[in-house]
């Protein structure tokens, strides 16, 4: 799947029109018809903008590799395993730094704003926590 189409099946997944996903990205509906049928490319400050909008990564919407894909290691079971038994073992404090500075490396790699606020909510990261 190219990119426009990966573009096209996210706005239709969010029912959206061309109208309004161009009003989102302050571009015109005829730039979104573009990018869809692969007549042109999107420029940087677009596609992180539809990346932030549609919550993935910007090398998803470019060529549909995503981080497990990208980093083999990171879908291994295994090793997903041996990570929350290591956390849940943790003080609390310290499952908040290694939130952090999770996501501190997943932004600086997707080039996204951050997700999680400094201070995390602990009944929201307890859930992940768990």
């Amino acid at each position: 799947m190219g990119i426009g189409k990966r573009l096209r099946s996210m706005r239709h997944n969010m029912n959206m029109t061309l109208k309004d996903l161009s009003a989102v990205l302050g571009v015109s509906p005829n730039s979104v018809y573009r990018w869809e049928n692969d007549l042109a490319v999107p420029r940087k400050a677009a596609l992180n903008k539809m990346a932030e909008f549609y919550r993935v990564p910007v090398r998803w919407l470019i060529n549909g590799i995503t981080v497990e894909e990208d980093i083999p290691m990171l879908s291994d079971n295994s090793f997903e395993q041996s990570l929350l038994s290591i956390c849940r073992k943790l003080p609390e404090k310290s499952k908040y730094k290694i939130l952090g500075y999770a996501e501190r490396i997943w932004v600086e790699e997707m080039n996204m704003e951050s997700l999680v606020s400094p201070q995390p909510n602990p009944q929201f990261a307890a859930q992940y926590m768990a």
